[in-house]
């Protein structure tokens, strides 16, 4: 029976378990920073097929390139596209395949294999290994490219005897050396994954949120998210984050990676002299330091020091310590 595998080649294993969101936001924060349009599987001996751009990603956090990109795809993030299939040993899972023929009948490997060419000169079909080699066997002419007609090809089995035009496939693993036929090969599907770029920032925003909401729910604080506060003015403003222990409460917007991420920042920024309450504002440093916002809002260098840096301000706003 043949086994079918989605990449990487020689670690079909399924996905197993929630991917961390660590790893996804570093993949996010991939995409944005260098502006990757599209994930395409590369082949290495050492590797197999595996994705470049993603490889150090999942090495770091150790998952598989295509569980990143598998769960970024199911997010709505990529769109995943089929690109070619490549046959793997179902011994072994090695993509050091030699393909080989075999005769349909009686199963040797011993074929000869000439073309049938049409003279046009005369019209007589012949069968030759080479041209410019043999001769028309009605007029005697020098059969060459330019005299010739393809019409198909002929194999021969010089042990049973039998002609055809179709052998059957085999192949020998260079790894381990076992033989099979296309009955009993391991299938290996490969995908490219297209980045949806305009669905990148909401995702990012989505993952933090989740990630830090955990970590506050951890402390014992309740949090209510995509939530709203009150203004002095008596406008509501639409905030990430509340987070309570019942007795106060301090509200979060935490600003990622996007287009609109210097005008976000100040929006944000603009809230903290009218909300009711403390507001905090979490911005990617280099964000901050482009809007010039050297008050009122804690610049992060990436996604661990931005949850370094919101467990920190719990911990001394509400004056309790995060589990370890």
């Amino acid at each position: 029976m043949s086994k079918v595998f989605s990449t990487s080649a020689s670690r079909p294993a399924s996905r197993a378990g929630r991917v961390p969101r660590a790893a996804l936001l570093a993949l996010l924060s991939l995409i944005y920073e260098s502006k990757v349009k599209v994930f395409s599987p590369a082949f290495s001996r050492e590797l197999g097929y595996y994705y470049p751009e993603v490889f150090k990603i999942a090495a770091r956090y150790k998952v598989r390139e295509t569980d990143l990109l598998e769960e970024l795809a199911e997010q709505g993030v990529l769109d995943k596209k089929y690109h070619e299939s490549i046959v793997l040993c179902p011994r072994c899972g090695s993509h050091d395949i030699v393909p080989k023929l075999k005769c349909p009948f009686c199963g040797s490997e011993k074929l000869r294999k000439v073309s049938l060419v049409s003279h046009v000169k005369c019209g007589a079909v012949n069968e030759v290994e080479r041209l410019g080699e043999a001769t028309c066997r009605k007029c005697g002419e020098l059969l060459t490219d330019s005299n010739t007609v393809p019409v198909g090809v002929l194999y021969t089995c010089t042990s049973c005897g039998s002609r055809f035009e179709t052998p059957h496939p085999m192949f020998r693993c260079a790894s381990c050396g076992a033989v099979f036929d296309h009955k009993d090969a391991a299938l290996l599907i490969l995908y490219v994954y297209e980045v949806r770029e305009e669905r990148v920032p909401a995702a990012s925003k989505k993952l933090v949120v989740e990630e830090l909401r955990e970590t506050a729910e951890s402390m014992g604080l309740a949090v209510r998210t995509f939530a709203s506060v009150e203004g002095k003015s008596g406008l509501t403003h639409p905030v990430d984050m509340v987070v309570t222990d019942g007795k106060k409460a301090l509200s979060f917007d935490i600003i990622v990676r996007s287009p609109t991420e210097a005008t976000e920042s100040l929006s944000s920024i603009a809230k903290q002299g009218d909300a009711v309450g403390s507001h905090e504002v979490l911005i990617p440093k280099i964000v901050k330091d482009r809007v010039g916002a050297s008050e009122g809002a804690e610049g992060y260098s990436d996604y661990e020091d931005l949850k370094a840096k919101f467990t920190r301000i719990l911990e001394s706003f509400f004056g309790r310590k995060a589990p370890k």
